[in-house]
C-alpha cells in the first residue's frame, strides 16, 4: 500500500510543485511506511514523509498525531511545516521548497525548459534533469533516440535466427548447424567417408577425422594397424624376433637373447628341431616315456628327443 500511495502522491505533487519529486532513489522508501499515516517520498536523494491531515512528520520516517506532539502549539510560516526532531517541534520547509533567508521558496525545477521529445519525459534524478524514454527508445543526453535493431536486415536462414550480442548481429543456429558470418551452415561430418577398419572408429579432433583404435592397434593415417610385438625387442647374434620372442635363426642353436651358434652336424640340427617340437607340445609326452610323440611321426618316442 505504501508504494501505491507514493505513486499517487508523487504524480499529484509533480503537477503542483515547481521542484517536483525525485523518484530516482525510490528504493529508499521500501522499508518505510510513515507509520501508516502518510506516504514516503524521496526528495533530493532523501526520504521524507508526507503525513495525513492531523499528523506531523517525526524523525525516523514516522507520522505522529499533531495534537499529542511538540508541534501542537507550534506555528510555522508559509510553505513550511512543523516536524518533530528529538522530541522538539521544528519548522522545516515543505517538500519542493527550500529555505532562503527567513522564507521557504520553491525549489528550482531541473526539468524546466527540457524537452525530451515525443517519446520521453523529463524527470529529476537527484536534482538533475534526465529523460525517461518510451520502450524502444533510449536517452542520449537530454533527448530520446530510437533503438537501432541491428538484426533488421540480417537473415540467418531457415536454421537460425539473429540475436544482438554486444550491439552486433549474431546468428544463433539450430543443432547440427553453425554460424559462418551472418548465415547458418550445416555441420559437415568429417568422418562420413572414413573407414578405420574393424579395429577402430573415426572421431573428430579439432574438426579433423582421426582413427581411435582398439588395444593392440594404433592409428596409421586413417586406418588402424596392428601393433608390432617385436618393436623395441633386441635379440642376440644369429637370432630374430617372432611375435615378441627371440628365436635362433635356422641352422643355429643357443641363447637367442645373446648368441646362437651353428649346429656341429645335421643330426644335431634335426635332433634340436625334434626337441623344439616336443617342448612346444610338452603335454603329449608328460607322464610317460613310451608313448609315440604323434601319429604322423611313427617310431619317434618322447624319450628319443626330449632333453
Amino acid at each position: 500500500m505504501a508504494r501505491l500511495s507514493l505513486i499517487f502522491t508523487c504524480s499529484m505533487i509533480l503537477s503542483v510543485l515547481a521542484g517536483g519529486c525525485d523518484t530516482g532513489n525510490i528504493i529508499l522508501c521500501h522499508e518505510d511506511d510513515c507509520s501508516n499515516h502518510g506516504a514516503c517520498l524521496v526528495y533530493g536523494g532523501s526520504p521524507r514523509c508526507e503525513c495525513k491531515e492531523g499528523y506531523v512528520e517525526a524523525s525516523g520516517l514516522r507520522c505522529i498525531e499533531k495534537s499529542n506532539s511538540p508541534c501542537a502549539q507550534k506555528t510555522c510560516q508559509a510553505n513550511s511545516s512543523c516536524v518533530v526532531q528529538d522530541d522538539v517541534g521544528v519548522c522545516e520547509c515543505n517538500a519542493g521548497f527550500h529555505a532562503d533567508a527567513d522564507a521557504c521558496v520553491p525549489d528550482a525545477d531541473p526539468c524546466e525548459g527540457v524537452d525530451c521529445g515525443l517519446h520521453g519525459t523529463c524527470v529529476p534524478v537527484s536534482g538533475v534533469a534526465s529523460c525517461g524514454c518510451d520502450s524502444g527508445w533510449h536517452p542520449e543526453g537530454l533527448s530520446c533516440v530510437e533503438d537501432v535493431n541491428v538484426c533488421a536486415a540480417v537473415d540467418c536462414g531457415t536454421h537460425g535466427s539473429c540475436v544482438p550480442v554486444d550491439e552486433d548481429p549474431t546468428c544463433q543456429c539450430d543443432a547440427g548447424w553453425h554460424p559462418e558470418g551472418l548465415s547458418c551452415v550445416e555441420d559437415v561430418d568429417v568422418c562420413a567417408a572414413v573407414d578405420c577398419g574393424t579395429h577402430g572408429s573415426c572421431v573428430h579432433v579439432d574438426e579433423d577425422p582421426t582413427c581411435q583404435c582398439d588395444a593392440g592397434w594404433h592409428p596409421d593415417g586413417l586406418t588402424c594397424t596392428e601393433d608390432d610385438p617385436c618393436q623395441g625387442v633386441t635379440c642376440g647374434t644369429n637370432a630374430h624376433c617372432d611375435s615378441g620372442t627371440c628365436l635362433c635363426d635356422d641352422g643355429f642353436q643357443g641363447d637367442p637373447e645373446t648368441l646362437c651358434e651353428e649346429y656341429n652336424s645335421e643330426e644335431e640340427r634335426i635332433r634340436q628341431e625334434l626337441v623344439d617340437i616336443a617342448t612346444a607340445e610338452i603335454g603329449m609326452c608328460e607322464g610317460t616315456d613310451d608313448r609315440p610323440y604323434m601319429q604322423s611321426q611313427p617310431g619317434l618316442w618322447c624319450y628319443d628327443f626330449v632333453a
